[in-house]
């Protein structure tokens, strides 16, 4: 018995596949039958599409652009605690919003991680930690920066505290970059950041600190804080604008002159806080001239009250400078107390305005050394 030859189908098939990227692609093609037999088709169109999941990166940050890319900066990040100022273990780095998406990124609690980032591009990033509060904040590569630059956030410990966040800026409004310390020197330091001025500080319940607001070029500001409960219990967050001026104290001639007067508080010889910035100042003058061999420091007091009670207040005034310009690392042989009471009046009359311009501290210069060889 013989076989019947089998028919063979002959045809065409001419198709495409685009890749727009690496999670997905399409493909399209078309079919044209050359012969009849089983399966040949007249004509026919073929379409399709593949999708590829990949996850996103949980320990390593996108690869370094080529070293030629000038609109990269090899950025460092570093998550510390707030309150030691150590590396935080177990830390995460998500950025949230920005033209580079990295994924989400262990920041190893020593070195930190680094990672290609562009300059002048705003990335909405939150940083989180077991046992630390989570933190949102936005990184922003200055124009400026050069190949590498160090970025450093402070996260503070989970619990009952309170936030006192601040903003600091210049006289024109524009965010500086400051430093923040307390008195006692008990909390790390904070940055603030650049582009915005802020920064934040947190507190346990009962703390109170005396904070020194300092950036280059401007007279630090001091300002007290604390944490308190209000009725219901609940801890207060609060917040502090800060304004820095240039220098208020500069050699002029034989005295050092201040543009606002050393505030006390009502009769007694305890500096207000928002004085000790111009002593700051007094200091950096003396630290600034060397050839300065000795300050005399003048209190002078108002006429109201007993002359023996002002000639004791004007003293112990005069001495409760000395003493603070000695803690600001001014040696005690460069400086001199001396109370002058109501005897040296600027202004004559009982109004209001003759008392306040009798009460004063003045800066007389009074003995300049030859520079040393």
């Amino acid at each position: 018995q013989g076989l019947l030859p089998r028919e063979v189908g002959l045809k065409g098939l001419l198709s495409a596949r685009v890749k727009p990227s690496e999670r997905w692609s399409v493909m399209a093609g078309a079919a044209k039958g050359f012969s009849s037999g089983m399966g040949t088709p007249d004509f026919r169109l073929l379409a399709g599409f593949q999708a590829r999941w990949i996850p996103r990166s949980e320990g390593t940050a996108t690869p370094a652009p080529p070293a030629t890319d000038t609109t990269f900066v090899q950025t460092t990040i570093q998550v510390l605690s707030g309150t030691t100022g150590d590396g935080v273990g177990g830390a995460v780095l998500e950025i949230k919003d920005g033209p580079d998406d990295v994924g989400r990124i262990t920041v190893p609690p020593v070195g930190g991680v680094t990672m290609p980032l562009r300059r002048e591009i705003t990335y909405y990033v939150a940083v989180t930690a077991p046992g630390y509060q989570d933190l949102h904040h936005v990184i922003e590569v200055p124009a400026n920066a050069g190949s590498e630059w160090n970025k450093t956030f402070r996260l503070q410990p989970r619990g009952r505290v309170c936030t006192v966040t601040f903003l600091v800026q210049d006289l024109d409004g524009r965010p500086l970059d400051a430093s923040i310390r307390t008195v006692p020197a008990t909390l790390a330091p904070a940055q603030t950041e650049p582009t915005t001025g802020m920064a934040t500080l947190a507190l346990r319940p009962g703390d109170a600190y005396e904070v020194i607001v300092g950036a280059d070029g401007f007279s630090p500001d001091h300002r007290a804080i604390a944490c308190r409960a209000d009725e219901s219990g609940a801890l207060v967050d609060t917040s502090r604008e800060v304004v820095l001026r240039p220098p208020r104290a500069r050699l002029s001639g034989n005295r050092i002159s201040i543009d606002d007067k050393i505030q006390f508080e009502l009769d007694s010889d305890r500096i207000n806080a928002r004085s000790k910035g111009i002593l700051d100042d007094v200091a950096a003058v003396l630290t600034t001239h060397p050839e300065i061999g000795l300050v005399e420091i003048r209190g002078h007091t108002d006429n109201r009250g007993t002359e023996v009670h002002n000639l004791d207040l004007s003293g112990r005034r005069a001495r409760a400078v000395a003493s603070y310009l000695e803690t600001e690392g001014i040696d005690a042989s460069r400086i001199r107390a001396v109370g002058l009471g109501e005897s040296v009046p600027v202004q004559a009359g009982d109004s209001d305005a003759a008392h306040d311009a009798n009460r004063r501290v003045e800066f007389l210069v009074v003995r300049v050394d030859a520079p040393s060889e």
